[in-house]
């Protein structure tokens, strides 16, 4: 497996910035979110006409790529619908420059609204996914939500029927949301997972989950980490945390540093 890097723990960074730090710590991948405060990726200083060519230039001669541009896409609310569509062809563009595989879109703006039209739900990512092929772009679900239940998330890519949709596996909100094992969501999830988030927490207080540095809560971080490296998975394990979540994320490359030396301690 590759290790990955959230721009979502360093939301005022540059990408040269960001560029530095993985380079310094053996990681590979760079998941887009936000940069230099900016959450719209194909607004992104870096992604802009004059300066994309310099981007793929520095990223390729450093043996770094972009595998997954996290959109802001919601398919499962109708008043968000419009905008999906909009977002995602305006990311598949700036993906074929960057040769991105993957966008993640989720059902929900809110990991905790647990709210799922179905059928408007599957309508709406069936058209996301006819725009993102004709790209040659695949499409990650993110398991959270009413898809932290990954039997369910499963039967909806099924019943979805397209051949560019796939999961982005959240391993906290799978445990923390919808209690499962992480063997059952990888059966559930077989031949699904495409992309990997791990972050840990201790519990949920009021719909909040209490989020702590990897390896400080009970989120099953090193039996996931085993069974992806025994089923010869070799996608990303992204590593994603938000400032906010306290005073031990506040610095991005020391947060970094501690990810990256605690999946290596297991999977090395």
């Amino acid at each position: 497996m590759k290790l990955c890097f959230s721009t979502l723990g360093c939301p005022d960074w540059k990408l040269s910035e960001v560029y530095a730090a993985v380079k310094d710590l053996g990681v590979r991948g760079i998941e887009i979110r936000r940069l230099e405060n900016i959450g719209f990726a194909p607004d992104m200083k870096a992604f802009s006409e004059d300066k994309i060519d310099e981007t793929v230039s520095m990223l390729k001669a450093g043996g770094v790529e972009i595998p997954l541009l996290a959109s802001h896409a919601v398919f499962g609310k109708p008043e968000l619908a419009n905008a999906a569509l909009g977002e995602i062809d305006a990311y598949c563009k700036l993906a074929v420059k960057l040769k991105t595989k993957y966008i993640k879109v989720s059902l929900n703006k809110e990991p905790n609204d647990f709210s799922l039209d179905t059928e408007f739900a599957l309508n709406t990512v069936r058209l996301l996914s006819k725009t993102a092929k004709s790209y040659g772009v695949e499409l990650l679900i993110m398991t959270n939500a009413a898809f932290s239940d990954t039997a369910k998330l499963k039967d909806f890519i099924e019943k979805a029927g397209c051949d560019n949709l796939f999961a982005l596996w959240d391993v906290n909100y799978t445990h923390r949301f919808a209690n499962e094992e992480p063997k059952a969501s990888m059966d559930n999830l077989n031949g699904l997972i495409k992309f990997v988030h791990i972050k840990d927490s201790t519990g949920v207080e009021n719909g909040k989950i209490s989020f702590c540095p990897l390896g400080s809560g009970d989120v099953k971080l090193k039996e996931t980490l085993k069974l992806l490296q025994g089923s010869g998975y070799d996608g990303y394990v992204s590593f994603e945390w938000k400032r906010s979540w306290g005073e031990e994320f506040s610095v991005p490359g020391i947060t970094l540093s501690h990810c990256v030396s605690f999946v290596k301690r297991i999977v090395d």
